[in-house]
């Protein structure tokens, strides 16, 4: 790992020898259609219709559970499950409008990471890995 912001619980990962093309990240504009990409109940790979809502403020938990931790969100709607946690939800395009960290409790939809987040952890990698208590060595 060579970044992490524990308060949006966005980690940048070094892949060695990967050689596939990042996808492009734009700003979320509520009401776009998207495409939700991931493995829900850790079954096969899913493409799921949703729908990017406002970017909303909002109290909750950081990556380690530390409450309260005020944070900025993407709203989703549409059938979120486990599974699609860190996620991309992807424009016609294919490019990043925000990424998958919660579903809402008891209805459907749920929250993303807003590509700003995304943003700020990239800008922070460095080239030494980091400790956290998310990684075993």
């Amino acid at each position: 790992m060579v970044s992490f912001d524990s308060t949006n619980d966005v980690a940048v990962l070094r892949v060695p020898g990967l050689a596939a093309r990042p996808l492009a990240l734009v700003d979320a504009v509520a009401g776009t259609p998207g495409g939700m990409l991931g493995y829900p109940g850790n079954g096969p790979y899913t493409e799921t219709a949703v729908r990017v809502g406002r970017i909303v403020q909002i109290i909750g938990r950081d990556a380690y559970g530390n409450f309260p931790t005020p944070r900025r969100v993407t709203t989703i709607r549409g059938k979120i499950r486990s599974g699609n946690s860190g996620g991309p939800v992807v424009d016609a395009r294919g490019r990043v409008m925000t990424t998958v960290f919660a579903q809402r409790a008891g209805r459907d939809g749920g929250y993303g990471v807003p590509t700003s987040a995304v943003r700020a952890a990239l800008e922070k990698v460095g080239t030494d890995a980091i400790d956290t208590a998310c990684v075993e060595r």
